[in-house]
């Protein structure tokens, strides 16, 4: 730590030293979970791309299931090939329909 709190011939201060820390430990979490082979973040199995995208997938999955909470999640089913069926209907119009 040659910061100029503790070593006054040094230019870096000390919120330099944790903005520095801060970024290299986000690298460095990135990256050891994109070279993964299997991680909570990305199935077995998948693609460089998606493991390096891991945060905009992940970011994406847990924003799109927030939302079908929120609209009523109803019905998750198999569809062939591992794919899944979402059936989502908004309570409010439903019960619209109902009157």
């Amino acid at each position: 730590m040659n910061v100029r709190e503790m070593n006054e011939k040094t230019t870096e201060t000390i919120a330099r030293y944790v903005e520095v820390t801060i970024g290299l430990t986000v690298l460095t979490s990135w990256l050891a979970i994109a070279l993964q082979k299997e991680s909570t973040f990305h199935l077995q199995n998948s693609s460089i791309l998606k493991r390096i995208l891991w945060p905009v997938f992940y970011a994406y999955n847990v924003i799109s299931t927030t939302i079908k909470k929120w609209l009523g999640f109803i019905e998750r089913r198999p569809v062939g090939m591992g794919m899944f069926l979402i059936h989502v209907m908004v309570k409010e119009a439903h019960s619209d329909l109902d009157e």
